[in-house]
């Protein structure tokens, strides 16, 4: 059994002063009671008891949160650390709503004074109805992850306690279960175990009486005699995280994915708006009729590609990372495991010329297309190509990829921009935002499955159908996200079309050299030079950073018939070409003069 006390580190990153004064300003608004907190206790069965509420009328995280009832987050010495409050959606379900770059390892909500046994829950409605039932004092965990954390912070902080883990005991992702995060952790920290008759205690409170619950504390036992469901991880795939207990709000996920990168990574505003979308799409891929290659390009090395991938591994969906693939290596893991393939270095192994790998990307655009077929033991076969596609390059990508992929350009930091180091190790802040992914896209999938689906209306039908569950990702998580999105997403597509180095652009771009030069026939190192002279174009870097080169300029000229010849030039004869070759490529492609 993997060691869960090192799933969340215990040691977590100092609070910027900026975000301590925000959260501060946050606690003081927490009262004891609210409208919304009568109604949460109402649905939970508990009415007449009074539970903290937000006062506030600003909003945390994008939300507004006015009445809702509040939950106040501690660390170890007992400073308030952080907030979440419970905000009732428009179908009259609660999601829960935590604050920006809240960091819960070892942290926990607290319900009651002190008692001599202490029960760990994972949300807080089971704990609200725990304390009633047996008046124990009750930490909240807030997520299956940090169970094991907060015992042992528990523990170290009163040593002569017992502790019962109270697990509810329902299947999640891939038919998981979080008693196993429970049962390891009680064990690791000399626990005992405790589970509903129902599938959690909120619900058994709701079903039966306070003594039901308190006969089922009273029967904890060691957790070495509960059966655990087993769980087969795929080969070289990280397993599933449990996923957050309670609903959340997608438009405070968001946030809070946003304060993360912030802290981590150097991009435009709309990059990072991009590549947050993304991560959610990697939990919904399965209901889009699309799915976009996620293509992030940079000019030059060390421009922090390395550490976005990084954060994916962390975040996506099913992650297999890789530096190199071959062909039957790609469309075999993909069709065995469905992951999201994180595709490092592709400058070193993906090419106009590599034309297998190319069409096996390609294919994996939209499921309908996504097959390829191979003979085994003399069967012809078809194997499924359709999962999330993430590829990082300096430079471009082969024109038919770049063509189906969301582009997010990748910069180098100036010595004026700070950000942080991120080590997965060390960062419980990203534990916490995986199992509210998770979460949100398990509770959203069919969701946006039955959406209406909205377009860009970019002026481009691939990059409308790129962008197409990306909007209906923005839609489901309502407040301004859909307008935020869409501005993003109209930004980088006209970014895409202005640098994408395609054969009608160097067609354009050689003609203006041609009329520039008065000439009739140009060798290929005079096209190179006028290419290069205007900085602003993809050609003097196209090459890894380096100008386009003869080879490249032929193989784009190619698909329009135009090929190089050998020029008299005096003694030599050098290659270039005439300008009569590019006369009908130049009607055809070229807009008129």
């Amino acid at each position: 059994m993997a060691d869960i006390n090192r799933s969340i580190p215990h040691r977590r990153p100092a609070m910027s002063e900026a975000q301590k004064v925000k959260l501060d300003a946050y606690l003081s608004r927490v009262k004891p009671y609210g409208p919304q907190a009568r109604s949460y206790m109402n649905s939970l069965g508990l009415s007449g008891d009074t539970i903290p509420a937000y006062t506030g009328r600003d909003e945390i995280a994008g939300v507004h949160c006015t009445g809702a009832p509040a939950l106040v987050i501690y660390d170890a010495d007992s400073a308030k650390v952080s907030l979440m409050v419970m905000v009732k959606d428009n179908d009259g379900n609660y999601e829960d709503v935590l604050f920006p770059s809240a960091d819960l390892a070892g942290c926990f909500g607290r319900i009651g004074p002190k008692t001599a046994t202490i029960c760990v829950v994972e949300n807080y409605a089971a704990g609200l109805a725990i304390n009633r039932a047996t008046g124990f004092a009750v930490a909240v965990a807030i997520f299956a992850d940090n169970f094991a954390a907060v015992l042992s912070t528990l523990k170290h902080k009163y040593p002569e306690s017992a502790f019962i883990l109270c697990a509810n005991n329902y299947p999640t992702a891939g038919g998981k279960s979080n008693l196993r995060q429970a049962a390891a952790a009680a064990t690791a920290n000399g626990a005992l175990l405790a589970t509903p008759t129902a599938c959690t205690f909120a619900e058994q409170h709701k079903l039966e009486e306070d003594e039901s619950i308190s006969s089922r504390i009273e029967a904890a036992v060691d957790p070495s005699s509960i059966m655990v469901p087993t769980f087969q991880c795929p080969s070289g795939i990280p397993e599933s995280p449990v996923p957050w207990p309670n609903a959340v709000h997608g438009a405070a996920l968001m946030e809070n994915l946003l304060a993360f990168l912030d802290r981590y990574i150097v991009m435009s505003n709309d990059g990072k708006i991009m590549l947050a979308m993304w991560v959610l799409f990697t939990h919904v891929f399965t209901f889009a009729r699309v799915a976009p290659i996620l293509a992030l390009l940079s000019p030059v090395r060390r421009c922090g590609k390395t550490t976005v991938i990084q954060i994916l591994i962390e975040l996506v969906a099913r992650p297999y990372p890789s530096s190199n693939v071959t062909p039957a290596v790609l469309f075999r893991t993909i069709a065995q495991w469905q992951p999201t393939m994180l595709m490092d270095e592709a400058d070193t192994y993906l090419s106009n010329r590599e034309h297998a790998l190319t069409g096996i990307i390609n294919s994996g655009h939209t499921p309908a297309t996504a097959f390829v077929s191979r003979v085994e033991k003399s069967k012809s076969v078809r194997f499924n190509t359709y999962c999330p596609k993430m590829i990082a390059a300096i430079g471009g990508l082969p024109e038919t990829i770049s063509d189906r992929s969301i582009i997010l350009p990748a910069r180098r930091k100036r010595q004026n921009e700070h950000v942080e180091k991120f080590h997965p190790q060390s960062s419980g802040l990203i534990v916490t935002l995986r199992a509210q992914v998770v979460r949100w896209g398990a509770d959203n999938g069919s969701k946006i499955a039955s959406l209406q689906l909205a377009t860009l209306a970019s002026g481009n039908d691939r990059t409308d159908d790129n962008f197409e569950i990306i909007l209906a990702i923005a839609h489901c998580l309502g407040g301004t996200w859909p307008e935020r999105v869409k501005a993003a997403a109209l930004a980088l597509s006209v970014r895409h079309d202005e640098s994408r180095a395609s054969g009608v652009e160097l067609l354009r771009d050689l003609k203006l050299v041609f009329v520039a030069s008065g000439k009739p026939r140009l060798r290929t190192l005079d096209l190179i030079a006028g290419l290069c002279d205007d900085a602003e174009k993809p050609w003097l870097t196209y090459s890894k950073g380096k100008p386009i080169t003869p080879r490249e300029i032929a193989s784009m000229l190619k698909p329009f018939g135009i090929e190089s010849k050998n020029l008299c030039v005096g003694d030599a004869r050098p290659k270039g070409y005439e300008l009569d070759q590019f006369e009908d490529a130049f009607a055809r492609y070229c807009d008129p003069d």
